[in-house]
């Protein structure tokens, strides 16, 4: 069972690489490394409103494969998830207003800047009614439902993005952003068609946020570790120079994905586990394992990473061969990232958060 998951799991995220690489490439070329600033100046808000939901996702988690370890009904675990997904799209309402708000009044920003932070904002919303579908096929572990949503969603993103952005430039970049996540969001709800229902219990968004709370701080510490570069860039320097670093960020973020998607599902499998069990030993065994075969590939990959970054600035990203200057600690950096999240979902496995 396992290793049919991880086929269904892996698949789409090989074609997520693949895809992503492409289109990564294509449009950094295309719109320079002045709008590919903008682009990653507003992304940031997509980055910071996944930490709006203060750890009720992570709770509702932990309370899923707890409810299924002791054969609890599924009607109980939908009140779970529709309380989850009702009371964070509440908080990021709330926090779009105020954002807008502030900036409509105190900031004078250009139209395509407002384009770029509405997109983002539609985004996340969009992003939280994804996760509100696939997590029912994940937790059910119907990963090849899970499999033809993200894999479609890569693919028809991928083109839209390449086809906007070489007809219209930074606009075509972001509306090709929301046409993507809206195909996804519908073409998901018809595979998975997961039950909604308007319930709504306080009560549970306590028990949730008392669980995930701690976890979701860690992660916005990870989070702010993330970005306080780009605001420092954005701040002090200027806005091309984003776009410089931007584009080595995304490079070396490609040795991350595999690592985070395998540890996805490794720590699935796992919370079941430890919940059935309490065997602790397998737990640490297992992430033992893991962990070696992760730093055997991974140096690897960064070797090769740095190689193929240097012919790629040199005959294909002109524009920006000055990011090449960095790298190799960035390249470097990836490695640590990627040991902090499995130590991490190791402790919160164990319930240790």
């Amino acid at each position: 069972m396992f290793l049919n998951n991880l086929f269904f799991f892996a698949v789409p995220e090989l074609i997520n690489i693949v895809m992503r690489f492409l289109t990564g490439m294509v449009t950094a070329k295309i719109l320079g490394p002045e709008k590919l600033g903008i682009a990653g100046a507003v992304a940031l808000i997509l980055m910071y409103s996944s930490l709006l939901q203060m750890g009720v996702f992570d709770g509702m988690g932990l309370k899923v494969y707890a409810l299924k370890a002791n054969n609890k009904s599924t009607p109980v675990i939908n009140a779970f998830f529709s309380t989850a997904y009702i009371f964070v799209n509440g908080i990021l309402l709330i926090a779009s207003i105020l954002l807008c708000s502030y900036l409509y009044y105190f900031k004078k920003l250009e139209n395509i800047l407002w384009l770029g932070i509405m997109v983002n904002i539609a985004i996340s919303f969009l992003y939280q009614f994804f996760n509100f579908t696939v997590g029912h096929a994940r937790f059910d572990y119907q990963y090849k439902k899970v499999g033809n949503i993200t894999g479609a969603g890569y693919i028809i993103r991928a083109l839209l993005t390449i086809v906007l952005t070489y007809l219209y430039q930074l606009k075509g970049f972001f509306i090709s952003l929301l046409i993507g996540y809206i195909f996804v969001d519908i073409y998901g709800w018809f595979v998975v068609r997961p039950k909604f229902s308007k319930i709504f219990r306080p009560k549970m968004v306590k028990e949730m946020l008392v669980l995930g709370f701690p976890m979701i701080v860690i992660g916005a510490l990870f989070t702010v570790f993330q970005s306080i570069d780009r605001w420092f860039i954005i701040k002090c320097i200027n806005i091309k120079q984003l776009g410089y670093y931007s584009i080595i960020m995304t490079l070396s973020g490609f040795l991350l994905i595999g690592v985070i998607k395998a540890v996805s599902l490794l720590t699935q499998y796992s919370r079941e586990y430890y919940a059935k069990t309490k065997n602790i030993n397998h737990i640490i065994y297992g992430y033992f394992q893991f962990s070696v075969f992760f730093i055997i590939i991974n140096i690897f990959l960064i070797f090769f990473a740095k190689e193929g970054m240097f012919y790629l600035f040199k005959y294909y990203l002109l524009k920006y061969q000055p990011s090449y200057k960095i790298a190799s600690p960035v390249l470097i950096s990836t490695f640590f990232i990627a040991m902090f999240h499995i130590v991490g979902t190791f402790f919160v496995v164990i319930n240790k958060k």
